[in-house]
């Protein structure tokens, strides 16, 4: 609808609810395309969700800005409608209820979930105010949140138990999470398959609302929607008489002798140890919630949306159970012997003694490594050298020798590290404490906030040492000055001190690590590719030319001249 205006600066000689309008629908198909965009750069499989957080008053079927939400819903991933604060109650008044409210809450929802939307319950998520809302007596504890859900799934035999959850405002007022945890516990059920029909359907569904059905119909569906992923082994066209039951067999390609899994096991199996089954493996969330399993009883909207199942256990567990990856396959040894992991009881370094705690084990790929350098500059950056001294496998720690060629902080005299074998006494006695190997490890230990000045005064006894910092050739993100990654060695401190959380080996993954917006810029782009034609800069909403220096991605839409772009891209912007 209109807009509330509540800005006193607004200049309302240049501001209109049209100009808005055409503003947030061209934002919001742009958002799209440079999403998809990004996605298909990235080789990502899932595209990147988009959603608006509307307020139920602004949702009535006759507003504007309900239309352009419906024009829009190809673009859109789910909707996040408030329903507080606005033209219903339903905490007071229930769900299919007006009094307290204008309007009932079972009216919008339902515009929502099968006009804006195309009878797509699971696409509106339900918004509640936990404490804010006082007000309007809009505040919702976990148990009306409940409540208010159960009618939502209940309302018009069931028409809504396959929906899209619910979101809280605001994660502040639910510390403890107990809100959170309640309506999770009711939004997890209720969607469960039923039993299919005997018979198949004599006419395709003309809905693209999730069939509870697990036979297919005779006919193919006349919806234009696409599933979201495909067949694992499409026909050429439908089945006329389908069968009711699976195979007895597997249909897919024979399992190979080698592991497929994408986390690196002890040693390989030879073979693969579970016997075949006809069913796809699906997460149990409604069950022990403690891994996937593949009875054939996964939920009816988990068919619906094939990107739930996964053809073996091991894809299950990394796309669903990533945190707990070793416990979802049944197994225990995620890291154990021969793995390091940080030993943050001590803080010292890295062990490999077959000890780590649980969620490391259950999480290897964040907490084990192969190698003690690697566990060392992932976990004790600043003091690497010592890591790696201090580290071993059982527990065994082997400390630093003091004396010359050991470097330690001198901050009576030079203020800075030295190696000139005259440490005091309380640092020769505590050497795996205050003396390093490297210059570089004494300097980020003991005076990382003026890491460059210890660099170039550091040295034994007064003489000169050359030193090759870690971060030499690297390439940095340059933020304050040229805003694209060099390799001059200007890097500031923190990055120089810093190199793997900062610094990248090549030019090109710096740039697509840091300005993936403007990777082609960033790369420094020679001009050979500018078209001279017109794009959008969208920091400041005016067209700017393909040229060097401010070269188009590969996402922009190009335009033949200024006034093209402008008027085409930007209407809304006079000053375009």
């Amino acid at each position: 609808g209109s807009q509330a205006g509540r800005c006193a600066d607004r200049d309302t000689s240049l501001y209109t609810d049209a100009k808005a309008q055409i503003f947030l629908s061209t934002l919001t198909s742009l958002l799209r395309t440079k999403l998809d965009a990004l996605q298909a750069t990235k080789g990502l499989t899932e595209r990147y969700e988009l959603t608006h957080a509307p307020m139920d008053s602004d949702l009535t079927i006759t507003s504007p800005y309900y239309q352009l939400l419906k024009a829009q819903r190809d673009n859109l991933d789910f909707l996040m409608p408030q329903f507080y604060n606005g033209i219903t109650r339903p905490v007071i008044d229930g769900f299919a209820n007006a009094g307290t409210g204008s309007v009932s809450t079972a009216s919008v929802y339902t515009d929502l979930a099968n006009d804006l939307f195309d009878f797509e319950p699971e696409k509106v998520v339900f918004g509640f105010c936990i404490s804010d809302c006082s007000a309007s007596n809009s505040n919702a504890n976990a148990a009306q949140a409940v409540t208010v859900l159960q009618e939502l799934k209940s309302y018009n035999n069931n028409e809504f138990q396959c929906n899209g959850g619910a979101f809280f405002w605001v994660a502040a007022n639910d510390p403890d999470g107990s809100w959170a945890t309640a309506v999770s516990a009711e939004t997890s059920t209720g969607c469960e398959s039923e039993q299919p029909s005997l018979q198949p359907s004599s006419q395709p569904s003309k809905s693209s609302a999730p069939s509870t059905q697990y036979r297919p119909s005779s006919s193919p569906s006349e919806s234009a929607m696409p599933s979201l992923r495909p067949s694992l082994n499409p026909s050429k066209k439908p089945s006329a008489d389908p069968s009711w039951s699976p195979s007895t067999s597997p249909t897919s390609p024979p399992p190979t002798s080698s592991p497929t899994t994408p986390f690196p096991t002890r040693s390989p199996t030879p073979a693969p140890t579970r016997s075949p089954s006809p069913y796809l493996w699906y997460p149990d969330w409604t069950g022990a919630n403690e891994g996937c399993i593949n009875d054939g009883q996964e939920p009816a909207y988990m068919v619906n949306n094939p990107s739930y199942l996964s053809e073996d256990l091991e894809t299950c567990c990394s796309n669903h159970y990533n945190w707990m990856y070793y416990t979802c396959l049944g197994e225990t040894a995620g890291g154990g012997i021969g793995m390091y992991y940080p030993d943050w009881t001590t803080n010292t370094g890295c062990l490999n003694d077959g000890m780590e705690p649980q969620y490391m084990t259950d999480n290897p790929t964040t907490f084990m490594h192969d190698t003690l350098a690697s566990c060392c500059s992932s976990n004790f950056i600043w003091m690497y050298d010592d890591c790696m001294l201090n580290s071993g496998g059982g527990g065994v720690v082997t400390t630093t020798a003091p004396g010359i060629g050991n470097y330690y902080p001198d901050w009576v005299t030079r203020d800075t590290c030295v190696n000139d074998g005259n440490e005091p006494d309380y640092m020769s006695t505590n050497p795996e404490v205050w003396m390093h190997v490297t210059l570089e490890s004494c300097c980020s230990r003991n005076y990382l906030w003026d890491y460059d000045n210890c660099i170039g005064g550091g040295g034994g006894g007064g003489v000169a040492t050359t030193v090759v910092p870690p971060s030499a050739g690297l390439y940095y993100p340059d933020w304050e000055n040229t805003d694209i990654c060099l390799n001059d060695g200007n890097e500031p401190a923190y990055m120089s001190s810093n190199p793997t959380a900062w610094m990248l080996e090549t030019l090109f993954a710096c740039c697509e690590k840091y300005y993936s917006w403007k990777q082609d810029a960033c790369m420094g782009g020679d001009g050979a590719s500018a078209t001279g034609q017109w794009f959008v800069d969208w920091n400041s909403f005016t067209c700017i030319q393909d040229q060097l220096g401010t070269l188009a991605n590969s996402w922009d839409i190009l335009h033949n001249s200024e006034q093209e772009c402008c008027d085409t891209m930007v209407p809304w912007n006079d000053a375009c």
